[in-house]
């Protein structure tokens, strides 16, 4: 797709976030610890009342 996401570079830096993070297995999957080898970002978790979400 011209001028569109690049899915093929974002599959790349995925896998290799993953594999920089040790993660195998779905289960294995630590929301935290991507965040923070990712963006240096730390996850702070509240009630969220009135609201829907998903993770796609």
């Amino acid at each position: 797709m011209i001028g569109g996401p690049d899915r093929n570079r974002a599959r790349r830096e995925a896998l290799a976030l993953l594999k920089r993070c040790g993660i195998e297995k779905p289960e294995e999957i630590d929301l935290e610890l991507i965040a923070w080898h990712a963006f240096k970002a730390l996850v702070q978790e509240r009630p969220l009342n009135h609201c829907n979400a998903r993770v796609v």
